[in-house]
């Protein structure tokens, strides 16, 4: 056990913390965790009235722990617990009121023991690209501050998807280094791609400089090089910058990675520098890898158009 809930879909920690105010009064699973390990210890499971809660308790904890901690699935548990965590505070105010010391120090000392292996930080170990971390405080809050940024960039709101995201920063613990940056690169690039699909290309100017800048810092932190040079790749098609679109794509083609839905800009950035050649490699690539149909179809139409360029040049 451990008094910081593991997120899943929901991070109850991040939300007490930082929007239902309401809930910072009530008791948490660090409380009643070793109030309830004490009350279980207690011979009160001698009552055959209470074998049956006993056995769910148990029954329920034991799924829980072997297949998938995660807090929402220990909730359900803690009404059951909070028996008999109330049974252990009844248990020390009997023994303070009767003055029983043996007995108020067996439980104290129950309690501390209980407290201390239930709200310990646990530490996992760095694996899988994912940085060592130690669970507790405001572990992974940045990645809830970022689904609020998605949540209003679903919605076109770009200036309050930013600062949602700018608010990942306040995490002490985030997930990855470079994740936040790349975030935020992400989101001024889709808003630079519809500020110039409007013609307003000196609206998008100050947008353009933040993308690239924190896609140049996420590189930086070493923040998935691949697919973060491959979008960099894009947003530099999108603004008419082909040999910097080409270097980036290049630099993520080294790779070994290539996303089909930036394949386009890929080929037209080839095509801008004259390079038709190029657009028939990656047109065979990507056929190759994601099939005939789809976004091949479209690069075989940029290749066409490319050679129809060169033509009359090559008589």
């Amino acid at each position: 056990a451990n008094a910081f809930e593991i997120p899943d879909n929901y991070h109850y920690a991040f939300m007490r913390a930082k929007f239902v105010s309401l809930l910072w009064p009530l008791v948490t699973f660090a409380l009643v965790a070793p109030l309830a390990l004490v009350g279980l210890a207690l011979p009160f499971w001698r009552r055959r009235d209470v074998t049956a809660l006993y056995i769910a308790v148990g029954v329920y904890l034991a799924t829980v722990l072997v297949f998938y901690v995660r807090g929402r699935y220990r909730i359900p548990a803690v009404p059951f617990l909070m028996v008999f965590a109330a049974l252990a505070i009844d248990r020390v105010l009997g023994a303070i009121a009767a003055r029983r010391r043996p007995a108020l120090a067996a439980l104290g000392a129950g309690l501390v023991v209980a407290g201390v292996v239930t709200n310990h930080e646990r530490c996992e170990a760095a694996h899988d690209g994912i940085p060592a971390v130690c669970l507790g405080g405001d572990s992974w809050f940045d990645s809830e501050w970022l689904k609020l940024s998605q949540w209003y960039l679903d919605k076109g709101q770009f200036d309050q998807a930013v600062r949602y995201a700018e608010r990942a920063y306040e995490c002490t613990r985030p997930r990855r280094a470079g994740m936040i940056p790349a975030w935020i690169a992400g989101v001024e690039a889709r808003r630079t791609q519809e500020l110039v699909r409007g013609g307003q290309r000196d609206a998008a100017r100050p947008h353009f400089a933040r993308a690239e800048k924190d896609y140049r810092t996420a590189l930086g932190l070493g923040f998935e090089p691949a697919p973060m040079q491959s979008e960099l790749g894009t947003l530099y098609a999108i603004v008419g910058k082909p040999a910097e679109a080409v270097a980036a794509f290049e630099a993520a083609e080294k790779a070994d990675y290539l996303d089909a839905a930036t394949a386009a800009h890929f080929a037209r950035a080839y095509v801008a520098l004259g390079r038709c050649a190029e657009v028939d490699r990656i047109a065979t690539k990507v056929e190759r890898t994601f099939g005939a149909d789809g976004p091949s179809k479209e690069l075989r139409a940029i290749q066409t158009t490319c050679a129809a360029r060169q033509a009359p040049t090559s008589r």
